[in-house]
């Protein structure tokens, strides 16, 4: 897990000359990747060498690198994109819950499984840099996340264009309103993006779902995007919550961003609720 610096929600830095050669430089609390030491908050690229920290909540996962031109740029923009804003300490959301997800009576502990959706591969070191650190949880106690313990994974799947990689940021315990938490971080979202790079543009609001297998869980989506001289790309961003989990999902697909395409946002949702249902274990009584 990651270990804050003093300004724990800070704008990320500029990129480096070389955006996949050294260590990414370290950033508080307001990276899209890489917890490196000091940790960051919120999770962390899956590759390491990017040249930029992470960002709260999860930020999305780096396209691998192809070569120069507009495959180099979306590696260095991926690295500047905000798509999730921090709680910061002492703020105390006053919302109230819609659509309250029903309590089944039965407590779910979250996991990382080895594979989700039978294609995507969890990455062993990547995985291990994932997930939210003592102070992240404490910022979702704030939002009524109670006994919150973290988990969290990097996955990926294909090679090249046809390269995916998943990021899951996620917390298990006791849910006391699981729409006042997704409502929470998505409003967070929108009041911080603008702190990190004018780049950055989140598209409508969040869309609430159903996919298939999401049972009693709140799950909204959103895209972000990020623009670049030679044209902007997106990705989804998904966050459940339901009584006993909460899970931040986060796909990038390279060939998708090389052409300019968006993830269906049905497709990213469908994802997310799969690895839900896979990586929730029953809590035996």
């Amino acid at each position: 897990m990651s270990h804050h610096q003093p300004n724990p929600y800070g704008t990320p830095p500029p990129p480096q000359p070389n955006p996949y050669g050294g260590a990414p430089p370290q950033q508080p609390y307001g990276q899209p990747y890489a917890q490196q030491p000091p940790g960051q908050p919120y999770g962390q690229p899956p590759y390491a060498q990017q040249p930029y920290g992470q960002q709260p909540y999860g930020p999305p996962p780096v396209p691998p690198r192809v070569g120069g031109g507009k495959g180099k740029a979306i590696g260095i923009a991926v690295g500047a994109l905000v798509l999730v804003g921090a709680i910061v300490g002492g703020v105390v959301l006053l919302m109230d819950g819609r659509g309250d997800a029903p309590d089944d009576g039965r407590r779910y502990q979250l996991t990382a499984p080895q594979t989700v959706a039978g294609v995507y591969q969890k990455d062993a070191r990547e995985s291990d840099k994932a997930g939210f650190d003592a102070a992240e949880l404490n910022d979702l106690r704030k939002l009524g996340v109670s006994d919150a313990q973290d988990v969290g994974a990097v996955y990926e799947t294909g090679t090249g264009n046809a390269r995916r990689m998943l990021r899951l940021n996620g917390a298990w315990g006791r849910v006391k309103d699981p729409e006042k938490v997704v409502d929470g971080i998505f409003a967070l979202i929108a009041r911080d993006k603008d702190k990190s790079s004018k780049k950055t543009k989140f598209e409508g609001s969040p869309r609430k779902v159903t996919p298939e297998g999401l049972d009693a869980a709140i799950m909204k989506c959103q895209y972000g995007r990020y623009e670049l001289p030679s044209g902007g790309f997106t990705m989804p961003v998904c966050v459940w919550a339901d009584r006993g989990t909460v899970g931040l999902t986060v796909l990038s697909d390279q060939g998708m961003a090389l052409a300019g395409k968006d993830i269906p946002m049905d497709e990213a949702a469908s994802l997310a609720a799969r690895l839900r249902a896979e990586a929730r274990v029953e809590i035996a009584k």
